[in-house]
């Protein structure tokens, strides 16, 4: 296992991806905003592709967002990754899962099928386009999108070929949901879904009782041994929400994979890209940056086998 920590992994990382951008062509980056189908409802998605005519079809990243978030991210992380990746001549779509951001539905409808689901539509979109490579695709998720793409990996229908996670759960059963699950189980339980409000969203979420049933009954570490394909597990050293000691275990329950964990010094769960206790950026966007230069570099070499 090949194990990446801190920053001292960073400078020969940008050196190798700075020295590709010197020898590839740099493309703008065009976006389309599409409504695919899903099971039952509507998958609002943006497919972000380089401004050219490629000979061939082009690889893509599919990113998977978190809990109480949508397909741009916090700080539109996957917005400036998918910038940054189709200058290097890498597709991507980021969608909103059921009842997030632009979805029509109510969160009751978002559990871990559904979620696998979404992809599955979003992969069989991508199958219908001449530009885009379908025999083998790239998965990025977000915190519960890290445990959506770990369960997408061993999905039969999807050809995954590498997976990022950044700051994602990981392990059989509740894990770190548990604090979540004690605060609002029984809620659930005696009402069919729990109603949890978050302080930068509008409206709450309603996690259906179901969602809570999957997460109890989830083997997605267990079957991640299965997974032969690529992962890098990034994570904050200093990630409250879910510790990097779950990357960690992410790694080592890949056991077939080829896999690489980085740990970002000093970063929280959101990678600093919001400033302390505020919705607004943080002047200071050196470790988001290197989030983003570490999975771009990371995509890139994955795309070119």
């Amino acid at each position: 296992m090949k194990k990446l920590k801190y920053r001292r992994t960073l400078s020969l990382a940008l050196c190798s991806l700075l020295l590709n951008m010197i020898v590839m062509p740099v493309y703008a980056a065009i976006e389309q905003e599409l409504s695919l189908k899903g099971d039952n409802y509507q998958i609002p998605a943006v497919l972000t592709l380089p401004d050219l005519q490629s000979l061939k079809p082009l690889p893509v990243v599919i990113m998977l967002h978190g809990t109480a978030s949508n397909k741009n991210e916090v700080g539109n992380l996957f917005k400036r990754l998918a910038e940054k990746l189709a200058k290097q001549n890498v597709a991507s779509i980021r969608f909103d899962f059921a009842g997030s951001g632009a979805s029509s539905v109510d969160y009751k409808v978002y559990d871990l099928e559904s979620a696998v689901n979404d992809v599955v539509n979003v992969h069989q979109f991508i199958q219908q386009q001449k530009q885009l490579e379908h025999k083998s695709i790239h998965l990025l998720g977000f915190s519960q999108g890290g445990l959506i793409a770990q369960l997408a990996a061993v999905n039969e229908i999807l050809p995954v070929a590498s997976m990022v996670t950044w700051s994602s759960v990981a392990g059989d059963g509740i894990g770190s949901f548990e604090p979540f699950f004690a605060q609002y189980e029984q809620e659930a339980i005696s009402n069919g879904f729990a109603e949890i409000k978050y302080p930068w969203l509008d409206k709450p979420l309603n996690f259906s009782h179901q969602w809570f049933e999957q997460i109890r009954n989830n083997t997605s570490l267990t079957q991640l041994a299965t997974y032969q394909g690529a992962l890098l597990a990034i994570a904050g050293d200093a990630d409250k929400t879910v510790p990097w000691q779950n990357s960690l275990s992410l790694i080592k329950g890949a056991k077939q994979a080829q896999t690489s964990l980085y740990l970002i010094k000093n970063a929280n769960h959101i990678f600093n890209v919001l400033a302390e206790n505020s919705a607004e950026l943080n002047s200071d966007q050196s470790l988001t940056e290197e989030l983003l230069a570490i999975t771009e570099h990371y995509f890139i070499e994955q795309t070119k086998q």
